[in-house]
This record gives C-alpha cells, structure tokens and sequence, in this order.
C-alpha cells in the first residue's frame, strides 16, 4: 500500500489522486488557469508533477465556486483551504462512494455499523466537528461569516446585497463529477491479510437525513 496521507487511531487514510486532465474537467477549469492558481502559491501543492490529490481538487473547486461569487483567489484562498475538511465531511456523510474502507471483515462491519447511527466516524476523519454549512457575505463586508443557518442571515429587511456558497452542495456537486471514492481508509492491523479483506463503499448515511446537515 502506499504511504498514508494521514492516520486517524487505527486507520490509515489515502485521499485519491486525479490527473491534470481530470482535474479540468472535475472542476471546470481551463488548465492555464490552474496552473496559475497552483503556482501562485493559492493551492497547497501536495501532488506530483503529473497528480493532484483530492485535497487539492477540492480546494480548486471552491476557490472557483468564491471566484463566481466575485471573490478572486487571492483575497479568497485562505478562506478555502478551511473549508476543504468540512466538504469532505458533506461528501463522506452524503454522497455514495465517496469513502472506500479496507479490512477484514469484522472491523470493516464493526466501522460501516458505527457510520449509519451518527456522524462520529466521518467527523472523525476530516478533523471535526464541523460547527457550518456556509460561507456568508455582505457587499459590505471584506470577509465570509461561516453559518450553520443561512435561513437566520439571509433576507433580513434593509440588509445590504448577500451572497453565500453552500458547502454540502459544493460536495455533492464534486462526488456527481467524479464518481470515484474520495478517500480510501485501510483499517489496520489485519488490513494486509489479503486472504480475509473486504471492501466497504459508503452510502448515505441515515443521521444526515435525519439531522439535515444543520449543525448548531
């Protein structure tokens, strides 16, 4: 196995890793304009010449989405790069697939039944919990607020024009575009018994519905 990008208690953790190609097109950026931004020191190059990882996929992603919001990335990329674990944390907790588990059999059941009752596992590896869902800004503001609610900002009678980028729809945007998982978790130890390993693609979980991604 390659050499993790992280490890969380008994798990080892690899973000998936896209071609350049791949990239443009995930996104929908021109490559000049990527290079650009990653050269410019606005993407935290941690790929190869040839590979980009996920984590900086996903930084692109919104650099563009605050961009269309007329943010450009240079007044708004320290802004992304905090909000890379919570898109992860929407894409592992509502999109299908995006988190693959290794491991024998028994731990692989043991995490997959831990993931359906409640958030703890995705939280777990992306760094939470995860206290928002938005990025908020008044024209008159020179910052984003990040919100649990949108509903207790937006519209409020006299206010100043607004504009917010949704998170959890940034991810599931992301994983409908890639259709690969984003994060592959090998449960160790027992994980290199090739003789006794099962594989676990993630599913929605039920908590997500139930809890509908707000976070107090």
């Amino acid at each position: 196995m390659s050499r993790p990008d992280f490890r969380v208690r008994d798990k080892a953790c690899l973000f998936a890793r896209f071609t350049l190609a791949e990239v443009g097109e995930i996104v929908g950026l021109p490559p000049g304009v990527m290079d650009y931004w990653i050269h410019r020191g606005f993407v935290p190059w941690s790929g190869t010449p040839s590979l980009i990882s996920a984590v900086d996929l996903v930084c692109l992603a919104t650099l563009k989405s605050l961009a269309l919001l007329g943010w450009p990335p240079d007044r708004s990329y320290l802004v992304a790069h905090e909000c890379n674990a919570v898109v992860f944390y929407y894409a592992i907790l509502g999109c299908s697939g995006a988190l693959e588990v290794v491991g024998s059999p028994n731990r692989v059941a043991g995490l997959k039944s831990e993931f359906e009752k409640d958030d703890k596992i995705a939280a777990e590896l992306t760094g939470g919990p995860h206290r928002f869902r938005y990025l908020y800004r008044r024209d008159d503001w020179d910052y984003f607020a990040k919100v649990s609610d949108i509903s207790s900002v937006v519209g409020e009678s006299g206010s100043p024009t607004s504009s917010f980028l949704d998170l959890q729809d940034l991810a599931t945007d992301l994983c409908s575009r890639i259709k690969r998982p984003l994060i592959h978790v090998e449960l160790v130890p027992n994980c290199f018994d090739v003789r006794d390993r099962e594989t676990w693609l993630s599913s929605p979980s039920a908590v997500v519905h139930r809890r509908g991604y707000e976070f107090s």
